[in-house]
């Protein structure tokens, strides 16, 4: 591995792991990053402590945004929307078309109507038939 030392004590266990993973097919792979820890967080309850930090970043953002473009957005596409925290803002608020795209949010957690929200993995294209004037993409690459 570029960078690394065979001195870390890490260095025959991180090469036994390249070559394992590097040898499995790719349901092998699926089945393996599924049973990772980290994986599984997102239940009820970590929706409902991530909405507050949500709507900070969101109440902190969202009026420099509309300050800078808000008499050119009509419509906002929210990929990793969670329980649609900017988009309730965005469609109460300032009156724009909203839709919010993520995978496996809880129903009842939603802030937004079920009519706003797609159920996507962002890992496969996404195909919505429209266009929109603003994407919003937060703190999704890494799921991706």
């Amino acid at each position: 591995m570029v960078g690394s030392s065979n001195k870390n004590k890490y260095f025959d266990a991180n090469w036994k792991e390249l070559r394992d993973i590097q040898a499995m097919t790719d349901q092998q792979l699926l089945q393996y990053v599924s049973e990772w820890d980290w994986v599984k967080p997102y239940t009820g309850a970590y929706y409902d402590t991530f909405s507050e930090a949500a709507v900070k970043s969101r109440d902190e953002v969202l009026p420099v945004l509309m300050d800078l473009l808000g008499d050119k957005i009509e419509s906002v596409l929210d990929c990793g929307c969670g329980v649609g925290e900017w988009g309730f803002e965005i469609e109460n608020k300032f009156g724009i078309d909203y839709m919010g795209v993520d995978f496996n949010i809880p129903k009842d957690k939603l802030v937004i109507d079920e009519q706003q929200y797609v159920n996507h993995d962002l890992g496969t294209p996404l195909l919505l038939g429209r266009k929109f004037d603003v994407v919003l993409c937060l703190e999704v690459a890494e799921h991706l």
